[in-house]
């Protein structure tokens, strides 16, 4: 958690200071990718007679999280992580299917399909018990549920970290695991949109971060805009 922190403290520094946008980015991968080189290095080596093991997908975690709310750039940080993101996930999820073993998933689809209905139904299940103990309306706590199902980069790293630590069943266990997170994230964006929807949730009236002009300005050679001056406009997830 400590150098989590400190990781997010290094980023938030990036956007004290007057940088181009790009060079900002190209340093909070090189950021990124320095947490991940550095936690294989230095993990299992005994420092002042102790080992230490540090998890980098953990680490870059609780960095966003200081990025977000230690500091006032929360969002000229999510600005480019938007701008970044696309390059990202395309490396990352390529990577993580050329690990899959199809065969695998093909001949334990019964074991997948199981797993993914008994999480679908423990994430609705809790959810609605849940909202019942809150106090949440009942129409709204009926569907609420069902806009957990998706999963994909947090879980699919974490089923590629539990391959590299569990000799001899690790590549089956991935392979399982990864077709689960797929039939989840097949179905679950499709009920996202649909219940957003049904609960006249969904604004297209809105703009997203990137559309703002000003803000665009505020990301690029001509400084820093904090999050304070911009806390009053409106603001929207992304849909596209």
């Amino acid at each position: 958690m400590v150098v989590g922190v400190l990781a997010g403290k290094v980023i938030a520094s990036f956007y004290a200071v007057k940088l181009p946008e790009r060079l900002r980015q190209l340093l909070i991968l090189g950021v990124g990718y320095g947490l991940f080189v550095g936690s294989k290095t230095l993990s299992h080596l005994p420092i002042f007679g102790v080992e230490l093991h540090f998890e980098a997908l953990l680490i870059c975690m609780v960095a966003g999280f200081a990025v977000s709310n230690l500091s006032r750039f929360r969002h000229e940080f999510e600005h480019s992580i938007e701008v970044m993101a696309p390059v990202v996930f395309l490396v990352f999820f390529t990577v993580t299917g050329l690990g899959m073993n199809v065969g695998i998933v093909a001949e334990n689809w019964q074991v997948v399909a199981v797993l993914a209905g008994v999480r679908l139904v423990a994430m609705y299940g809790g959810t609605l018990l849940g909202g019942t103990l809150a106090g949440m309306p009942a129409k709204d706590n009926r569907i609420l549920g069902l806009t957990f199902i998706t999963q994909a980069g947090i879980s699919l790293g974490l089923t590629s970290e539990a391959a590299k630590i569990l000799p001899g069943i690790g590549s089956n266990f991935a392979s399982v695991f990864a077709g689960v997170i797929i039939v989840n994230t097949c179905i679950g964006p499709g009920l996202m949109k649909w219940i957003l929807g049904r609960s006249g949730e969904t604004n297209h009236g809105l703009r997203t971060v990137s559309e703002f002009p000003e803000r665009r300005g505020a990301h690029g050679d001509h400084g820093v805009e904090s999050q304070t001056q911009m806390k009053d406009e409106p603001l929207a997830v992304n849909q596209h």
